[in-house]
C-alpha cells in the first residue's frame, strides 16, 4: 500500500520527486502527514522541482533543508562566541573592516578595486534601500593583481581580497558575502559559503551582536543562492528570473517588489523569462515594461500566436505571425525559461535584449545587422548563434558566456567593450571584415590562430588570455592598445607590417618575437623609454 504523503507528494510535485523523498526522509516518512506538512509548507506546488534539483545537483541541499524543518531547528546552529570586536577578528585575518556604508558615496569609494567588467552590482546604486552593506579589504590589496589569476576560482586570493559583506535590511536578514570576481565565477554572491566565521571563528556572532542584526536561517540561505526565493506565503519558488527586485518563476508566478504573489492565468498567457505570451490578446510584452522592451520590440506587431509541445523535451514551442514578416520561432523549456529564439525579420537589436537570461542556447537572427548593448549579458548557455549579415556589435555582448565554441560572423565590421571576455571554449573565429574592436574583447578564446584581414584598430586587454595561440595574422593594423597577448606565450609568428603602435607592455614581454615580425615599430625607441 503506497505510503499517504507520498502519494500526496507524487500528486503535487511528481513521481521522480517522490522517489527522491521516499530515499531520503524514510524517518520522517514513519509519522504519517509530517513530510507532505513539510513540503507543502515549504515548497511551492512544482512537477518540475525534481528536474532542477537533479540539474544543479543539489539534493542534498534539499535534503538537509528538510531534515532541519524536522528537527525543528529553523534557528541558526549556536555561533561561537569570542570576546573580540569584528574589526579585531578581520585584523587577525589579514582584512581591513570599513565603517558600514551609509550613502552611495561611501560605496563608491570601493569601485576602484574592481576590474572593468567585473564590478558588482551594488555600485548601479538602490542597494542601501534593500540592504547593509560593508566592505573589507586585504592589507595587502595592492599586491594581488588581477592578471595573474586567469582561471578564477570563487576563494582563491583575488577573488576574497576585497570582500562586500551585506544583510538584507528587516528582522530577519540574509547575508550574502559578494566576490571581487563578481559573475566570472560560480555563486559569487556566496563566498565564504555566506558564513563569517569562515574567516575568523567567532566572527559571525561579533558582526551581528555590534550591528544589531538578527539573521536567518543558513539551509534558506543555501536554497536562495540556488535560485529558489522565499515568497510572502513562507514557500520556496524556483525562478528564472530577476530583475529590478522582481521575481519571475516557473508557473506562471510573478513575485514582486512588493512581495506581492502573482498567478497568471495559465489558460491564456505563458510568463517566459520575464516576458507574458497573452494568447487571448495576441499579445506580448514585458511584465515590468510593458511594450518598451528590446525583445518585445524585436519581435514587433503580431497578427496571431500558437503553442506547440515540444517533441524532444517537456516544454513548448511558440509561434508568432507578425503583421509583417516571417514566423518567429521561441523555444522554451520545461521551467519556461527561453531556449531559442529564430528571429528573420529583425534588423535592429535594441538595448538589454534578454539580459538576464541564463538559458538560451540557440539565438539565428538571419536579418539582423546591429546589436546594442548588454545583448543575453548573463547568459552562459548559448551554443549557436547565426547572424550571417550583422555588422556592429556595442557593449557587454554575451559577457558572461562561457559555452559558444564558434563564432562565424562573416560580415561584422565593429565592436565596442567587452564582447565575449570571459569565453575560454571558442575554438572557432572568422569575422574576416572585422576593422575595429575595443577594449577586453575576446580575451580567453581558445584558439591557435588570429586571422583578421581587416582589422586596423585594436583597442586595450584584447586576447589576452588566449595561451594556444602561435600564429597572428594582422596585415592592416595600425594600432594596438594595453596588454594584447599578454599572457600568450607560445605566439611564434606575427604579421603586422602597417603596425605602428602598440603599448610597452607588450613590447616588453614579446621582444623576442616582435624582432622576427613584420611592423613598423621603432622597438629601440620604446625600450628606452
Amino acid at each position: 500500500m503506497e505510503n499517504s504523503d507520498l502519494k500526496f507528494i507524487k500528486k503535487h510535485y511528481g513521481e521522480d520527486f517522490a522517489h527522491l523523498c521516499r530515499t531520503f526522509f524514510p524517518t520522517i516518512l514513519e509519522e504519517e502527514g509530517k513530510l507532505s506538512e513539510i513540503i507543502s509548507e515549504k515548497f511551492a506546488e512544482s512537477h518540475n522541482i525534481y528536474d532542477y534539483l537533479a540539474q544543479e545537483k543539489i539534493e542534498k541541499n534539499f535534503r538537509n533543508f528538510v531534515l532541519r524543518c524536522y528537527e525543528k531547528t529553523i534557528q541558526l546552529t549556536e555561533k561561537q562566541v569570542v570576546d573580540k570586536s569584528p574589526e579585531e577578528l578581520f585584523d587577525s585575518a589579514g582584512y581591513i573592516l570599513y565603517p558600514e556604508c551609509k550613502t552611495e558615496k561611501d560605496i563608491d569609494k570601493f569601485k576602484k578595486y574592481y576590474k572593468q567588467g567585473e564590478e558588482i552590482c551594488t555600485f548601479n546604486g538602490g542597494r542601501l534601500e534593500s540592504c547593509r552593506v560593508w566592505f573589507a579589504v586585504k592589507k595587502n590589496v595592492d599586491e594581488i593583481k588581477r592578471e595573474n589569476f586567469p582561471n578564477p576560482v570563487r576563494e582563491d586570493e583575488y577573488g576574497t581580497s576585497v570582500i562586500s559583506i551585506q544583510y538584507a535590511r528587516g528582522g530577519n536578514s540574509f547575508l550574502s558575502i559578494k566576490n571581487r570576481y563578481n559573475h566570472m565565477v560560480l555563486n559569487p554572491d556566496a563566498t565564504f559559503s555566506n558564513n563569517l566565521d569562515n574567516i575568523a571563528i567567532g566572527l559571525t556572532n561579533a558582526f551581528e551582536k555590534k550591528f544589531e542584526i538578527c539573521s536567518v536561517n543558513s539551509e534558506e540561505v543555501g536554497l536562495s543562492k540556488y535560485n529558489f526565493v522565499k515568497a510572502p506565503d513562507g514557500k520556496f519558488y524556483k525562478y528564472n528570473v530577476v530583475n529590478n527586485g522582481i521575481y519571475y518563476c516557473e508557473n506562471n508566478v510573478i513575485i514582486d517588489q512588493d512581495s506581492e504573489i502573482i498567478n497568471l492565468d495559465k489558460s491564456s498567457k505563458i510568463l517566459i523569462d520575464d516576458i507574458i505570451v497573452d494568447l487571448k490578446q495576441k499579445k506580448i510584452y514585458s511584465y515590468y515594461y510593458g511594450e518598451n522592451d528590446s525583445f518585445v520590440r524585436s519581435v514587433g506587431e503580431i497578427r496571431d500566436i500558437k503553442v506547440f509541445s515540444r517533441i524532444d523535451s517537456k516544454g513548448k514551442v511558440i509561434e508568432v505571425y507578425p503583421k509583417e514578416g516571417e514566423k518567429v520561432e521561441i523555444k522554451i523549456d520545461r521551467f519556461n525559461q527561453i531556449e531559442e529564439y529564430i528571429n528573420p525579420n529583425v534588423v535592429y537589436i535594441e538595448y538589454g535584449f534578454l539580459e538576464e537570461n541564463r538559458g538560451m542556447k540557440k539565438v539565428v537572427l538571419e536579418n539582423v545587422m546591429y546589436i546594442n548593448d548588454d545583448f543575453l549579458r548573463y547568459n552562459k548557455s548559448l551554443k549557436e548563434f547565426i547572424a550571417p549579415k550583422l555588422k556592429h556589435i556595442r557593449n557587454n555582448f554575451l559577457l558572461y558566456n562561457r559555452s559558444l565554441e564558434n563564432l562565424d560572423l562573416p560580415e561584422l565590421e565593429t565592436t565596442q567593450n567587452l564582447i565575449l571576455p570571459d569565453n575560454k571554449v571558442l575554438t572557432k573565429l572568422n569575422l574576416p571584415k572585422l576593422k575595429s574592436i575595443g577594449n577586453h574583447v575576446l580575451e580567453s578564446i581558445n584558439v591557435t590562430e588570429l586571422n583578421f584581414p581587416n582589422l586596423r584598430d585594436i583597442g586595450s586587454h584584447c586576447f589576452t588570455f588566449c595561451e594556444k595561440v602561435k600564429k597572428v595574422e594582422l596585415p592592416k593594423v595600425e594600432k594596438i592598445g594595453d596588454n594584447f597577448l599578454n599572457w600568450c606565450f607560445g605566439v611564434e609568428y606575427l604579421n603586422a607590417p602597417n603596425l605602428e603602435y602598440c603599448s610597452k607592455g607588450f613590447i616588453k614581454q614579446n621582444l623576442s618575437l616582435l624582432k622576427n615580425s613584420k611592423h613598423n615599430l621603432d622597438l629601440d625607441y620604446f625600450l628606452t623609454k
